[in-house]
């Protein structure tokens, strides 16, 4: 265990060439640049073996050191069974940025916001990532794959998705996003009096708005523009759970989606 956590060290040591991402050719990786999409941000580059590069083996070890240049993440990603000789090679690993290297291992993405000086290893194509040395409190930021259209939000709640959009969990918090437009969301458990709680939501929005109600069997939504905020909120409420929902935008267009994707909130049932 101990020489596969230093995997990592051992790329870097190696001295890989930082510029450009994607330096050696793409043509020996087991993805085309064509087929790469967007999962994660921007979050700058890695040192990746080439054994996951070309396909060869998953990533089996994640390490995050301390940036060596301002394009670099910090983090050396090495493939399940690679060897100490074959590490030893620098030319071996390469530099590549970690949105593609999330599209040919998405098992790496929810570990990606874990800070310096940690090390994560699997023993198995398909386990899960365990920590091994370093901080292993669970990050207070987790990315979660992209959405569109139709999207769960909870076993009772569902909306759909205007567009491609980002999604991570911030602080308890699921957030949903793209360029232009996010959208904050937060559930609360417990059990609800619906006419009562739609009540008191209600008298806690500004006198004046202009609200919109929908209600079904046991749920009930109101929809609303918080001018204060620039923001349109949705507070969804059934016997169980409490949806709320802010939506962020930064233009005309983006507002429109916010409208239309706040409008589409609906009960699935449970």
């Amino acid at each position: 265990m101990v020489k596969r956590a230093r995997a990592g060290s051992i790329l870097r040591t190696n001295r890989v060439r930082w510029a450009p991402f994607m330096g050696r050719a793409m043509s020996e990786w087991v993805i085309n640049p064509e087929e790469v999409v967007r999962l994660i941000p921007e979050m700058g580059g890695a040192v990746v073996s080439l054994s996951v590069l070309r396909g060869d083996a998953p990533v089996g070890v994640m390490q995050r050191e301390a940036p060596e240049v301002p394009e670099d993440s910090g983090w050396s990603f090495t493939g399940l069974g690679d060897s100490e000789e074959f590490l030893d090679d620098p030319d071996n690993a390469t530099v590549c940025d970690l949105n593609t290297l999330a599209n040919i291992d998405t098992g790496i993405i929810r570990h990606l916001t874990r800070p310096e000086g940690v090390v994560l290893v699997r023993d198995d194509p398909d386990g899960p990532f365990e920590v091994v040395e370093g901080p292993d409190d669970p990050p207070s930021v987790v990315f979660l794959p992209p959405v569109s259209g139709p999207t769960r939000l909870s076993a009772h709640w569902g909306l759909s998705v205007p567009g491609y959009c980002l999604r991570r969990v911030d602080e308890g918090n699921l957030v949903i996003w793209r360029p232009g437009l996010t959208l904050w969301l937060a559930i609360g458990n417990g059990e609800f009096d619906v006419a009562e709680r739609l009540a008191e939501l209600r008298d806690e929005i500004a006198e004046g708005t202009a609200i919109e109600a929908n209600e079904g069997d046991g749920w009930a939504t109101l929809t609303y523009r918080n001018e204060e905020e620039s923001s349109w909120r949705v507070q969804a409420v059934s016997a169980s759970q409490h949806l709320m929902i802010a939506a962020y935008f930064d233009d005309d267009d983006a507002e429109a989606d916010a409208q239309a994707a706040l409008g589409s909130v609906e009960w699935l049932g449970g």
